[in-house]
């Protein structure tokens, strides 16, 4: 039953009739200081042909070592 489940599962999100990716096609639209500790970037990338995603990235300035990466999503009130 899981072997079906997870074939299944794998059929859907490799649709072999989605369109292909675009592009990354990364802008970076502005670039603020955050109290001299980090670079505040609003950048946007294509998710569609059509369509870009938007988001705002943040890169520290001194960093002595590898640091892990977080990722906050929005909510959305649909």
């Amino acid at each position: 039953h899981k072997a079906v489940l997870r074939q299944r599962y794998l059929e859907l999100i490799r649709d072999d009739r989605k369109p292909a990716k675009p592009p990354l096609d990364l802008r970076v639209h502005e670039t603020v200081d955050v109290d001299g500790l980090y670079e505040r970037r609003l950048i946007s990338y294509a998710v569609e042909a059509d369509e870009r995603a938007h988001a705002f990235l943040a890169v520290p300035y001194r960093l002595s070592a590898p640091a892990p990466a977080l990722v906050s999503l929005h909510g959305t009130y649909a």
